[in-house]
């Protein structure tokens, strides 16, 4: 049982687990700059953090404030929400397949 623990600390393992890390990461961040590249074309400012992503309305180049929003028109307000609908389509269908494409890496570098 104590031999367990130690195949994780083996520089092999580490640096494998590094690299894999580093690959998804990379996808990652292409597909979130894909769904950032679209937003702005759409009129729709996006924003994330270290967990998560978010959708403001953007007029003229600038993200609006929340009692900017609510003097938009209804049009102008459901043009935004569809807007924000198709983002999180693009977004989840990016994202969709990194944990499998994470899985079958570290898979074909552990049999490796």
């Amino acid at each position: 049982m104590a031999t367990f623990p130690a195949a994780f600390e083996n520089p092999s393992y580490q640096q494998q687990k590094s690299v894999i890390d580093r690959a998804f990461n990379d996808q990652y961040e292409a597909a979130i700059n894909k769904v950032e590249r679209v937003s702005g074309k759409i009129g729709v400012a996006m924003f994330r953090d270290a967990s998560s992503v978010s959708f403001a309305p953007m007029k003229e180049g600038k993200a609006l404030e929340e009692n900017e929003f609510a003097s938009l028109t209804d049009d102008e307000r459901d043009a935004f929400q569809e807007g924000v609908s198709t983002l999180e389509g693009l977004l989840n269908e990016e994202l969709l397949g990194l944990p499998q494409w994470k899985r079958a890496t570290y898979e074909a570098h552990s049999s490796a």
